[in-house]
């Protein structure tokens, strides 16, 4: 390489630098199981209707109240005594879904006392269901992804295909609504020769 050459490329770099990780946002394109994996995945918060938040934001008092409700509707098994939830699992849950568990457990005033590392939880009342479905996934480049998500609103007895097409659940006469829009970031997470999705912020589309 001549020196002429080199300092010409010295130069070039220098008024056009390189910016490691600038990389342009692109769409991701997802097969039927990647899919309902992610419909499944954004259904675990809908379905406890968990806030919007920032990213980093999440308070403990928003990770214990996802983790009691997720746990009463989908994991029965975890409550001692039917009504006894032990914070191991809150913790678990929390860390699942979010990778981060609560800071300090604490009772949530008017919902859910604690004591001897316990939450008391109560049933909550089904009065209908609610699910999500991912619309599209874009990676970010930086090891994030950001995801449109719907979410649908259907009676409590509803016994559909979650994650079929609107028009099928329209063809087939079923009440199911178009609740809200979603945007969330996530970040998939490796270990134990597996991986999964964890919810960085979430924001309403207004």
């Amino acid at each position: 390489m001549s020196r002429f050459f080199l300092l010409a490329l010295l130069f070039l770099l220098s008024v056009f630098p390189v910016v490691a990780g600038d990389v342009a946002p692109k769409t991701v394109s997802l097969d039927t199981s990647e899919t309902q994996k992610l419909n499944m995945f954004f259904t675990d918060f809908s379905a406890v209707s968990l806030k919007a938040f920032e990213a980093g934001k999440l308070t403990d008092k928003a990770l214990i109240e996802f983790a009691i409700k997720h746990c009463d509707l989908n994991h029965p098994e975890f409550l001692e005594n039917e009504s006894q939830l032990n914070a191991k699992h809150v913790d678990a849950v929390c860390k699942e879904h979010f990778g981060v568990a609560p800071k300090k457990h604490q009772a949530l005033p008017d919902q859910n006392p604690y004591a001897n590392g316990k939450y008391t939880v109560y049933p909550s009342p089904c009065d209908e269901f609610v699910f999500s479905q991912i619309a599209s996934l874009t990676d970010n480049g930086d090891a994030t992804y950001t995801a449109k998500v719907n979410v649908y609103l259907a009676p409590p007895d509803f016994m559909g295909d979650v994650h079929a097409m609107p028009k099928v659940w329209k063809a087939a006469k079923q009440d199911v609504k178009l609740n809200a829009k979603m945007t969330a970031v996530i970040k998939k997470e490796n270990g134990n020769g597996s991986s999964h999705y964890v919810l960085l912020s979430l924001k309403e589309v207004k």
